[in-house]
């Protein structure tokens, strides 16, 4: 048996344990099922919001420009990379399972959060929560790294 998607295993906790059914969460299922791709999708796009692996020190570097300039990579990089890879999935060709996929998963996304809204919820609420957690995050790791260097 193949293994559930985060989705399906949600699904089936939720029938499992009586809980109610939300029916985004079915809605994204069914797209899950409909196209088999769409994770690996969502999945490379949220990896291209992450910090580049550090490759030096797994060799895999052997090839690479050692002239070229390193980049800082900042959030907003990390939040560019993010959107030029959702654009470029949506720039699938119509008729194209892997464009139609995305393009149904960020209509889906798009109710989800009109739905929020008007129950009075902010959408944004959660956003701003992590982008808080992680920012403290990054300065709790920076004061470290300051303490180390004055011992």
């Amino acid at each position: 048996m193949a293994p559930m998607i985060p989705a399906e295993r949600n699904l089936h906790q939720l029938r499992e344990g009586g809980w109610e059914v939300q029916v985004h969460q079915v809605r994204q299922v069914h797209l899950f099922k409909k196209y088999p791709n769409l994770p690996h999708q969502l999945r490379a796009i949220a990896d291209s919001t992450d910090p580049p692996r550090d490759e030096s020190s797994s060799g895999q570097r052997l090839n690479a420009n050692p002239r070229r300039k390193k980049e800082v990579w900042t959030q907003e990089i990390g939040l560019q990379n993010g959107m030029n890879a959702l654009r470029k999935g949506l720039a699938a060709p119509r008729g194209s399972t892997d464009g139609e996929g995305l393009r149904e998963y960020c209509e889906l996304f798009k109710y989800q959060l009109a739905q929020k809204a008007e129950q009075g919820e902010d959408p944004d609420a959660e956003f701003r929560r992590r982008a808080a957690q992680h920012d403290a995050e990054v300065i709790r790791k920076l004061m470290d790294e300051d303490e180390k260097q004055k011992d």
